[in-house]
This record gives C-alpha cells, structure tokens and sequence, in this order.
C-alpha cells in the first residue's frame, strides 16, 4: 500500500486512478543501493526505469572529452528517472549513483511494456505523462542555454 502512495506521488503515475496504480505495483521490485554505489553507468543497456522511495540520486554526466562526471541533479523521494530509454530504446545518456543509501522502486521496462499493452488506457496515461516531462526538460534546457550564451555574449 505505502508503494501505491509513493507512486501516485511520482508525476510519471500521478493521472493514475488507485486501480491502475495497483496494477502498477504488481510490477515493481524494490532495490537498495548502498551510498557511492552506480544504479546504473552512462552508456549502459537500459532495462529499468527508477522512482525514490528514499534517499537521494545524482545524476552526472561524462564531459565530451571523456573527462571527470559532471553532476547534472540530484533527485530526492518521489522522484523517478530513467525513462527515456524507454522511449527510445537507447543506452543511458548519463550515470545514476545513490548520495546515500537509498531505497529504490524498479519498474522493469518488460513489465512495463507488457502492461501497456495488456491496458492501453493505463498506457496512454503513462505516454502523456512522459511527454510532458521531457517537454519540460527541453523546456529548462532551452533556457540554460540561452542564458549560458547570453552570458558569454555579454564576456567578448
């Protein structure tokens, strides 16, 4: 039960009715990962998305010229990541590693395909809540950006 309130926390479920949060936590296996531990490396094969139940994650990215890991965010309880491999079906675009020991809900993407095909509606919700979150990612990077060349416009 403390697993479905979790999930209806998360945005990734969160236009999910009780129901289909249910149907959500069949799947879903629990997972400890010990502080300084890797949940997953960039370039990794994809297999599983992730939502917090507690601790903390950070997400870090290799620079392009195969330097140090940047940390990119930190992600705390509810939140979830490691969706968008399972749109497009490509390796980790960056390194998931606990802050401290932390406490995981996976949701394997068999799983996962499995019951949006089974349950359509369930998966269109889910879809929808996809979308909306990289929207807002692209959204906040297109800002970044902007403000990162402005500020080296202002430097010349």
């Amino acid at each position: 039960m403390k697993d479905i309130q979790l999930l209806k926390k998360c945005y990734l479920f969160e236009n999910l009715i009780d129901d289909e949060l249910a149907t959500i936590a069949e799947i879903v296996k629990v997972r400890d990962v010990i502080h300084g531990d890797y949940v997953f490396d960039e370039g990794a094969a994809a297999t599983s998305l992730f939502v917090i139940k507690h601790g903390t994650i950070e997400i870090l990215k290799r620079s392009s010229t195969g330097g140090d890991e940047q940390s990119v965010t930190q992600l705390s309880a509810g939140s979830h990541f490691g969706e968008m491999s399972f749109i497009d079906k490509e390796s980790r675009a960056a390194a998931a590693m606990a802050k401290e020991n932390t406490k995981l809900l996976e949701v394997s993407f068999e799983g996962l395909e499995k019951l949006i095909t089974t349950q359509p509606v369930i998966g269109v919700k889910i879809y929808r809540s996809m979308a909306a979150i990289l929207c807002r990612r692209i959204r906040q990077t297109t800002n970044n950006l902007s403000s990162l060349k402005e500020l080296k416009l202002k430097h010349l």
